[in-house]
């Protein structure tokens, strides 16, 4: 939308599908930020990147992410698991 591609109102009916057909829920930041912290210093990572290890850790599964810089920073690590890269799916 913001490159012309498409109209507000099409961006707004490809959110609203989207949404609709994918398990979506909001998770309170406050509960994961010790643990999102303590990674963060660990692994000299950003909180916010941190934030989304944390929740992928509570939650028993992975983080997908394009960020390759992110997950090859894990590899060898405790959390090397937690973390899956868009190019090994």
């Amino acid at each position: 939308m913001r490159l012309g591609d498409m109209t507000f109102q099409d961006a707004r009916s490809v959110v609203t599908r989207f949404a609709s057909a994918t398990p979506v829920s909001l998770q309170r930041l406050t509960p994961l930020l010790g643990s999102a912290f303590d990674i963060a210093h660990r692994y000299q990572r950003t909180v916010y990147d941190s934030l989304y290890l944390a929740l992928a850790v509570a939650e028993g599964c992975q983080l997908i992410t394009a960020d390759e810089r992110l997950v090859n920073s894990l590899q060898g690590t405790p959390l090397a698991g937690a973390v899956l890269g868009l190019s090994s799916t």
